[in-house]
């Protein structure tokens, strides 16, 4: 695969395991032949292997026939215990037949165990080992965990309404579902290239779908998994880190449970499971055990990940049509839910996001939307799908209404577009892709805590280019905190005729976008070319605090008019002339007339009673209004920690406050330390030592890319990793 498919800095283990009960086990494991990692960055990831050496009667997917458990001590002396699983490795070269789980082997079957530390320094680490002959103490050591820029996992944001990370930044989902490899390219060459072009416009969000088609896992018996399905997502979610991308990963859909998906379902007793019927799924104790054991296997693998936003159970568990939901079933499958939903949340040790999704955008019954499920505490965070609507912001911000009132949690569109069969047909509907535009939009203007994610990723948003949608928004929100700000919805009056306006506002001032009621997908605005007439936009923001405000219009992804304005009683009015499809705006209190936002100043430490635009107290070559707009502090001279100067970082043309400009896996700052080129994301997979390490590669051993022999000790960093060897020790 991709040689960024591993932070495994890998190197004999440091365990002192030299005596022959060590060495070797009444099991036959051979713990001589662990590769471990030395040294990763903070929240990456630490990775042992060796060799997988038991009875072959026995499953090793199955945790009472043979089980592996590590035990890490963190640099405080705190304890977690991380189970290891079974890892067998493939090659690319599958003759275009990847995502039908034709993959060549590549050596023997390993055991596995990946950890993400969460501090800087020193883990300690022991295991033991069970299988059918006993238990035995297994691989034992150390590792170093070094300071990164990597923000940790992502998390509910205290108001409930967003997302936010381990050091309490903002992640606001912006992005579509990726759900599967599609079209010539097929996963290998697809997902590199796509999320490639999902980081030059600022696209943070995927999702992928464990499908038979794709990442399947559990397709033939019972506890017993595709290889290779697995490898295909370890080989993404690399990708998507390297991107920071990221991935909801949907476990199962509603195909699955009706039709020719049940036909070859393992859990059908057709097929061997336990169920009956598909209705059985949910209440079989038997079929549930086999549930929870795919649960044990996917957080062993996946656990450690920072860039999985969340597991989600289902695609569209609404959509079984053998089932037909009657309220028996409606309680069982949310009661399936809760138990689910507990039990992933009390296995995951980093405490991943869960959720699940419904077709039907109704709350409440009939059609079913599930609101006991997402009123179920199991669940992370609630979401919608939703096609084929002519005003998808009107409807967007009813559905999400109501979300909010069934579930105090947060929101967004999962899935949404003009037609739901092909990206083609799509296309044909909306050539102006004002479905697109409005429904990625309207989003952050309602309180959701994501965009909308469109559908159809390759045969529409790729294949007609509509990636800059995506950018503009991105270009609008880059500068704006938006979790735990006291927002609701923008109190505005008095709106003019033919215009829409959705927002959300505080007494410091409000994030508005402004829409023509003409504006939409359908039905006039379909026709190529076609642009209704402008309107002019008038309207009052209430519930401000009176005094100077600062107010900037966005034309997509550019301001087009920045002005003053001075709200009194308690109210401002907001004008702009030539509305034809729609803008956003920015409104905030600005008591010193300085152009940065109040809010900002008192923040960072600036003065609200003083124009201190032009300072530069950080002395980075920025000014304090410089560093508003590029959304970097004006307290630290490298704000994304990269090693190079936030003035720099603009007059190179690199971004400020992204650490890795070009998305290549490589800090800024390290590519200009070592003579690479941080705008030129191949470099990454270069040599530019010749000593068998990518550049990338060098980067997460901590190895120098200018010397093929770091340590000195004669041997080539690639030769040593190869052998098992540490190319940082002597």
């Amino acid at each position: 695969g991709d040689d960024d498919t591993g932070d495994d800095d890998t190197g004999d283990d440091d365990t002192g395991d030299d005596d022959d009960s060590a060495g070797s086990s009444s099991l036959g494991t051979s713990y001589t032949d662990a590769l471990m990692t030395h040294r990763v960055h903070q929240y990456g990831k630490f990775e042992l292997q060796f060799p997988y050496d038991h009875d072959s009667s026995l499953n090793p997917y199955d945790s009472d026939d043979v089980q592996l458990t590590f035990t890490f001590e963190d640099p405080d002396g705190l304890t977690q215990d991380i189970d290891g699983f079974y890892f067998q490795d493939h090659d690319t070269n599958c003759g275009g037949l990847c995502e039908s789980g034709y993959m060549p082997t590549v050596g023997d079957p390993q055991w596995m165990v990946r950890y993400a530390p969460h501090k800087v320094g020193t883990y300690t680490f022991t295991s033991t080992l069970t299988d059918n002959v006993g238990t035995v103490a297994g691989p034992s050591g150390s590792f170093e965990s070094i300071p990164s820029e990597d923000p940790g996992f992502v998390r509910i944001a205290a108001d409930k309404r967003h997302f936010v990370f381990d050091d309490g930044s903002d992640y606001f989902p912006v992005g579509m579902n990726t759900a599967w490899g599609s079209g010539s390219e097929g996963i290998i060459d697809m997902y590199p290239r796509m999320f490639g072009e999902m980081k030059a416009e600022q696209m943070n969000y995927g999702r992928l779908w464990m499908v038979e088609w794709s990442f399947g896992l559990e397709l033939d018996t019972l506890g017993e998994y595709r290889s290779p399905g697995a490898w295909l997502v370890d080989y993404v979610l690399d990708w998507a880190e390297q991107n920071g991308i990221y991935l909801m990963l949907a476990l199962d859909t509603y195909s699955h449970l009706e039709g020719g998906g049940w036909s070859v379902n393992p859990y059908n007793s057709a097929r061997g499971g336990p169920c009956a019927s598909p209705t059985d799924f949910w209440t079989d104790t038997t079929a549930k055990d086999y549930y929870k054991q795919r649960l044990r296997y996917l957080v062993s693998r996946w656990g450690h990940a920072t860039h999985l936003l969340s597991w989600q159970f289902f695609n569209e568990v609404d959509m079984i049509d053998t089932v037909g939901y009657d309220t028996a079933v409606q309680a069982d499958v949310t009661d399936w839910h809760e138990e689910m939903g507990d039990h992933l949340h009390a296995i995951d040790p980093n405490s991943h996001l869960v959720t699940t999704s419904f077709a039907w955008a109704t709350v409440g019954a009939p059609p079913w939307g599930g609101p006991e499920v997402w009123a179920l505490d199991a669940m992370d965070y609630s979401m919608t799908h939703l096609y084929g609507v002519a005003d998808f912001a009107s409807q967007m911000a009813t559905y999400s209404d109501q979300q909010k009132a069934n579930a105090d949690k947060p929101h967004y569109f999962g899935e949404f577009g003009a037609n739901g069969s092909t990206g083609v047909a799509t296309y044909s509907d909306d050539p102006n892709g004002l479905a697109l535009h409005n429904g990625i939009w309207v989003s952050p203007f309602i309180g959701n805590a994501g965009t909308a994610m469109a559908w159809f990723w390759q045969d529409y948003i790729d294949t007609y280019d509509l990636y800059f949608e995506f950018g503009d928004l991105s270009a609008f929100l880059h500068n704006i905190p938006l979790a735990n700000q006291g927002r609701a919805e923008a109190p505005v009056s008095n709106v003019g005729a033919g215009v829409n306006v959705y927002g959300q506002s505080n007494d410091e001032g409000g994030l508005l976008w402004v829409q023509n009621d003409a504006s939409t997908w359908c039905c006039p605005y379909r026709s190529s070319g076609y642009v209704p007439s402008a309107d002019d936009v008038s309207f009052d923001l209430g519930g401000v605090l009176d005094g100077n405000y600062i107010i900037r219009w966005w034309d997509d992804g550019a301001i087009f008019a920045t002005e003053t304005g001075t709200a009194s009683s308690g109210s401002i009015t907001l004008a702009q002339p030539g509305l034809s499809s729609d803008w956003a705006l920015r409104v905030d209190l600005d008591l010193d007339a300085d152009a940065m936002p109040d809010s900002w100043e008192s923040g960072h430490g600036l003065s609200l009673s003083v124009d201190d635009s032009a300072s530069d107290d950080d002395s980075d070559g920025l000014t304090n209004l410089q560093e508003f707009m590029e959304a970097t502090s004006p307290a630290l001279a490298d704000t994304d920690g990269d090693g190079i100067d936030d003035g720099a970082e603009v007059a190179a043309g690199t971004s400020p406050s992204d650490p890795d400009t070009d998305g290549d896996g490589m800090p800024d700052g390290w590519e200009a330390d070592y003579g690479l080129d941080s705008l030129d994301r191949a470099d990454g997979d270069t040599d530019a030592d010749s000593d068998g390490l990518s550049n990338r590669e060098e980067f997460k051993r901590t190895t120098d890319p200018t010397d093929s022999d770091t340590d000195g000790d004669g041997a080539l960093d690639g030769a040593e990793v190869s052998a098992g060897s540490d190319p940082l020790s002597l």
